[in-house]
């Protein structure tokens, strides 16, 4: 069963280190997983668009309102790392965790903070026990070499998972819009 500490010690086995039993180990490698594992997590599905991270809501309108240029104001979902895309004609803008519009209704669908390693995708944990060896190897060693072609397996794993995760599902129709309809 894949686990953060399961993740952490494929990350470790890629720079050759022991493997720990838990992020809170009074140890050096314990210390560095624990101190990126969160990180590297969010910043690896914010990086694309995980089918296993996809989720879809209808925002609820908050009582307050901009304070210019938009009529409403909505709160984005406590889990949501980012916005995929928004279903309403009207100009929108993102500001912090809130969505401003002029949308009486606005659904989203937005990449969330999955903290559940028994969710992820095979491949995005494999890329993410790539990236976290890449961050934590120059604390635990001295070996810049090493260090630079963990973040080149990391890159070239990253492009195999996103490659392989956008075959699931069908391409979408995208608006090219007036500059580019134009050209025709």
């Amino acid at each position: 069963m894949t686990s953060d500490v399961s993740i952490c010690n494929l990350a470790l086995s890629r720079i050759g280190h022991d493997e720990i039993t838990s992020l809170a180990e009074n140890n050096p490698a314990a210390k560095a997983c624990s101190r990126e594992y969160e990180v590297c997590r969010d910043t690896l599905l914010r990086a694309h668009t995980w089918n296993f991270a996809v989720r879809r809501v209808q925002l609820a309108q908050l009582t307050t309102k901009p304070v210019f240029e938009y009529a409403r104001e909505y709160h984005l979902p406590d889990d949501c790392l980012r916005v995929v895309s928004v279903d309403c004609v009207e100009p929108y803008r993102i500001e912090g965790r809130k969505l401003l519009t002029d949308a009486a209704t606005v659904k989203i669908e937005y990449v969330a903070r999955i903290t559940d390693p028994t969710q992820f995708d095979v491949l995005f944990v494999d890329t993410l026990a790539y990236l976290i060896a890449a961050r934590i190897a120059p604390r635990l060693m001295d070996n810049a070499s090493m260090v630079r072609e963990l973040y080149q397996a990391y890159e070239a794993m990253l492009r195999e998972a996103r490659y392989t995760d956008s075959l699931e599902g069908t391409v979408r129709n995208i608006d090219a819009g007036y500059w580019v309809e134009s050209r025709y």
